[in-house]
């Protein structure tokens, strides 16, 4: 009787335990795969150009002359999982006054070319 049911009770734990494990993996493993094809960016020689989405979309663009302040942060998973980071981009005079790029390969690398093509200008 009590044997049983402790034995039933470890199994059920158990069993939870891995499905619960399982579907925070296709979770995970679904998240990279998405986030590789619906985050977008490109830089031309005048602006910033953000694609968003996958079945629905948005694209924002931000001319260089509107950017005030650019921030990398690297999430501890991101940076660990992912290897990537996010950069915010602050801008003055639009109706977007923050955009944020996510998943960005090197983010302290882009940042810092973002911050010489705007020296440029």
């Amino acid at each position: 009787g009590e044997k049983f049911i402790k034995i039933t009770g470890i199994a059920v734990a158990i069993i939870g335990g891995l499905l619960t494990f399982g579907i925070l993996a296709v979770i995970m493993l679904f998240w990279m795969w998405y986030a590789k094809r619906a985050f977008h960016y490109a830089f031309t020689n005048k602006r910033v150009l953000v694609y968003r989405g996958w079945l629905s979309t948005k694209l924002t663009s931000v001319d260089y002359d509107k950017i005030t302040d650019i921030q990398v942060k690297e999430p501890f998973l991101d940076r660990l999982i992912y290897k990537t980071g996010t950069l915010i981009i602050n801008t003055a005079g639009t109706s977007t006054h923050e955009v944020v790029l996510e998943h960005i390969e090197s983010p302290y690398a882009v940042k810092k070319r973002l911050d010489e093509i705007m020296e440029e200008k």
